[in-house]
């Protein structure tokens, strides 16, 4: 359906940029103009003469209807047809049948992945099965401190280590955006740093004797 949607489309912009480069030259020459006109009229009263009074020819307005009639139902599969979205992936098993895994499970595997990498937060997933196989669109946010390209290399390799151990399928693939940026430190590195600090030390006040 995609071919034939962009066959389509690109007839009605030839037809389109044909009509719009007509009118523009009407428009500029009129000498141009009326002799189109005349022309034209010429050509549509020999045609219904021809067709609907004398009987004769009458295979070309057939074949302007058929050719109207196709044209204007696959206009119509085009603008209402919507493929219906793979909601699973199908994996092979040992003994030569398959399993069908829903992509909620899938996300969920994607989720707790992408929570195993530190630093990582406000994951985003977005799961689509095409031809080449499993697309993945993650998205979350960081700390300040995290480095962007290591983060996206440890989320890649962990999703596809854990899609590949517990479902079998190797997403083809991970498209990864950073949607924002913390400036505050992570909770983790926070309290490691404040427990490094140094204790602050009191003065000890002498106690008077009595």
């Amino acid at each position: 359906m995609g071919a034939l949607r962009r066959i389509l489309l690109a007839l009605l912009g030839f037809v389109s940029l044909g009509l719009a480069a007509l009118v523009s030259v009407a428009l500029i020459d009129h000498n141009f103009a009326a002799a189109l006109v005349a022309d034209l009229d010429q050509v549509f009263l020999r045609t219904v003469e021809a067709c609907f009074v004398e009987g004769r020819n009458l295979w070309l307005p057939l074949l302007i209807a058929a050719l109207a009639l196709v044209f204007g139902i696959l206009l119509l599969i085009v603008a209402f047809y919507r493929r219906r979205p793979i909601r699973h992936v199908t994996v092979e098993t040992l003994d030569g049948g398959s399993v069908h895994v829903n992509l909620h499970a899938i996300d969920t595997v994607v989720r707790r992945a992408a929570a195993q990498v530190p630093g990582v937060g406000n994951v985003a997933n977005h799961l689509r099965v095409g031809k080449a196989g499993l697309h993945i669109r993650l998205s979350f946010s960081l700390p300040l401190e995290r480095n962007v390209g290591e983060v996206g290399i440890a989320l890649r390799q962990e999703i596809n280590a854990q899609l590949e151990q517990m479902i079998g399928v190797r997403p083809a693939e991970i498209e990864i955006s950073v949607m924002n940026i913390n400036d505050k430190p992570s909770g983790r590195q926070s309290n490691a740093a404040a427990a490094s600090a140094p204790e602050a030390v009191l003065p000890v006040e002498p106690v008077e004797e009595v």
